[in-house]
C-alpha cells in the first residue's frame, strides 16, 4: 500500500492505494502530480495522481516483469524500472493527463 499522512495534524491518514508486494521506493513528480510505485513480486508498476488535499486516484496500473524495481519518472512522465534478473532497464511511456 501507499499511505498519504499529514504530518502536519498528528499524521492523519489522507489516503491510501493498494499498489501489490515488492515496493521499495516511489517517485513522485510534481509537475504532473504523479506517484511511480513499482512493485517487484507483483509485476506492476502503478501511477497514481495526487491532488492538493492529499488524495490518491489510480491513473494505471500496468504489468512490468518479476522483479522489475526502482521505478524513476521524468517530468514529463516516462518512467525507468530496473530489470536486475536480465540487467535490462525498462521504459515506460508516459500516461497523457486527462
Amino acid at each position: 500500500h501507499v499511505l498519504v499522512l499529514d504530518a502536519g495534524h498528528d499524521g492523519k491518514r489522507l489516503s491510501t492505494l493498494h499498489v501489490g508486494d515488492g515496493v521499495d521506493n516511489i517517485d513522485y513528480v510534481e509537475q504532473r502530480h504523479e506517484l511511480y510505485v513499482a512493485a517487484a513480486r507483483a509485476a506492476t508498476l502503478t501511477i497514481a495522481r495526487l491532488d492538493p488535499q492529499g488524495g490518491l486516484t489510480l491513473r494505471v496500473t500496468m504489468a512490468t516483469k518479476p522483479g522489475a524495481r526502482n521505478a524513476v519518472a521524468t517530468d514529463e512522465g516516462t518512467a525507468y524500472l530496473t530489470d536486475s534478473s536480465e540487467g535490462k532497464i525498462l521504459v515506460v511511456a508516459p500516461v497523457e493527463l486527462r
